[in-house]
């Protein structure tokens, strides 16, 4: 899914789809503390598509990372 076909804010059911982990896991991420940043509106959730993007690029380990090597 690229970015100018996603709307700005996403469900939680999209972010699990382009993650391929199941809704329950990002769930247990909020609750946690971990994982892509989310924003409440109301009773529901919603993620920035840029935030999600942001977090995967920042977990990004290897040679080609931007993380120092230990």
């Amino acid at each position: 899914m690229g970015t100018s076909t996603r709307t700005p804010l996403a469900r939680p059911g999209e972010v699990a789809d382009y993650l391929q982990k199941p809704e329950k896991t990002l769930a247990e991420w909020r609750s946690r503390g971990i994982g892509p940043r989310y924003i409440p509106v109301g009773r529901d959730v919603r993620y920035d598509w840029r935030d999600v993007d942001a977090w995967v690029a920042a977990q990004a380990s290897g040679p080609n990372s931007s993380t120092p090597a230990a």
